[in-house]
């Protein structure tokens, strides 16, 4: 006996809505400014 799997059709990668990519880049900036030494850039 064989057994059939159906095989979910790969998900496209989409891209973020503006928002969330806004939203990303102010929690890494406000991470940087604890990594990157105070007067370095």
């Amino acid at each position: 006996m064989s057994v059939v799997t159906e095989s979910k059709p790969a998900r496209k990668w989409a891209m973020p809505d503006t928002l969330v990519i806004i939203f990303f880049v102010a929690i890494l900036t406000s991470i940087a400014t604890w990594v990157v030494p105070v007067g370095m850039f």
